[in-house]
């Protein structure tokens, strides 16, 4: 299994720089859709992970993105649900055979999970489609320097770079969450909380009152 060392980085994409935030309304949603499979996996699905477990991540990940792609049929929650949103888990999109955008990334999140790739590599990340003006959600898998993009949309994975009609909306990975803004608009956040001149890396420490007394002390 490929070392964990701890929490994901942000996951700044598409142009836009992630903002860590607490707890959201998708948290309970989020939760049940990372529940382990309750029984083992159909053979088919079992060998996929099998074979792929010691590839390198990035041909893990190019096998989970063909294999669901082919697998699993586009369908609208209310089809396959009878609700207007669910995040299935994987148990729920292999037993279904459908489903929407956040079944299949969450399906390839769960596969990759089972081949050994980390929590902290993985994020599921909603975004808006700017192209066709629908919401929509991808998985991103960090490889290295690299975010790979798993799109039930796209023909074949992508890099991050290659993508240009996504605006990224909010992430998860783990127990940690983001929304997502432009560079500009982060720098001009960073610019307001600190001022020219006024780094509170370079101001000097406030006197205590223990260190106060001492200096009054002949």
């Amino acid at each position: 299994m490929l070392a964990d060392p701890g929490p994901p980085l942000d996951p700044d994409v598409f142009g836009y720089q992630a903002i860590v935030i607490g707890p959201t309304a998708l948290d309970q949603a989020w939760r049940d859709a990372q529940a382990p499979a309750a029984s083992p996996l159909p053979a088919e699905w079992a060998a996929l992970v099998a074979r792929i477990r010691d590839l390198p991540l990035r041909s893990k990940a190019e096998a989970v993105e063909g294999f669901v792609n082919r697998h699993v049929a586009v369908a609208t929650d209310q089809e396959v649900y009878g609700v207007a949103d669910h995040w299935a888990s994987l148990a729920e999109t292999i037993a279904a055979g459908r489903g929407d955008c956040e079944d299949f990334a969450i399906a390839k999140m769960q596969l990759l999970k089972m081949a050994g790739v980390p929590d902290r590599l993985l994020y599921l990340v909603l975004v808006r489609d700017l192209r066709r003006s629908l919401d929509h959600a991808v998985l991103l898998v960090r490889d290295g320097g690299t975010l790979l993009v798993l799109d039930s949309e796209a023909e074949r994975m992508r890099t991050a770079d290659e993508v240009t009609d996504y605006k990224p909306i909010a992430g998860f990975s783990g127990d940690s969450r983001w929304l997502f803004q432009t560079a500009q608009a982060a720098a001009a956040l960073d610019l307001a909380l600190h001022p020219p001149g006024e780094d509170p890396a370079i101001l000097p420490p406030p006197a205590t009152p223990a260190s106060g007394a001492a200096a009054a002390s002949p």
